[in-house]
């Protein structure tokens, strides 16, 4: 598993551009997105990486847009055009795999507490798909 995180100038982040020249594995095939603007640079991302052939996981509870009709409609053509729509936490386990991973106690704490926080997000988000 490769984690990549990186500045850009760009609208959308070609993957070719954010991995190293002399990587020894071979390139992904899954990505998973998340970020601010999901109509701009998210969608822009992730289109790309679906004309390419890649599986694209589009976090929904990680995505903004200053407008949430802009979010809306994003993530509809996102969904539409074949990536698929997640949450931070089920990422979260699916890329732990299983309760034996080392993390899993700490990750499930720290998840349960978060949904303790009320701050409305996810009723926004909800209220958004």
């Amino acid at each position: 598993m490769i984690y990549v995180t990186a500045e850009k100038t760009l609208l959308n982040a070609h993957p070719r551009s954010l991995l190293p020249h002399s990587n020894p594995l071979p390139p992904p095939t899954s990505f998973i997105l998340f970020g601010i603007e999901a109509h701009v640079c998210v969608q822009q991302t992730c289109l790309d990486l679906l004309s390419l052939g890649h599986e694209v996981h589009i976090v929904v509870d990680g995505t903004s847009s200053q407008s949430p009709l802009d979010r809306e409609i994003a993530l509809q053509r996102m969904s539409q055009s074949g990536a698929f729509m997640t949450t931070a936490q089920s990422v979260a386990f699916m890329l732990m795999g299983s309760a034996e991973h080392g993390e899993f106690k700490n990750v499930s704490k720290m998840i349960v507490e978060h949904g303790k926080v009320n701050n409305g997000f996810h009723e926004a988000a909800r209220s958004n798909l």
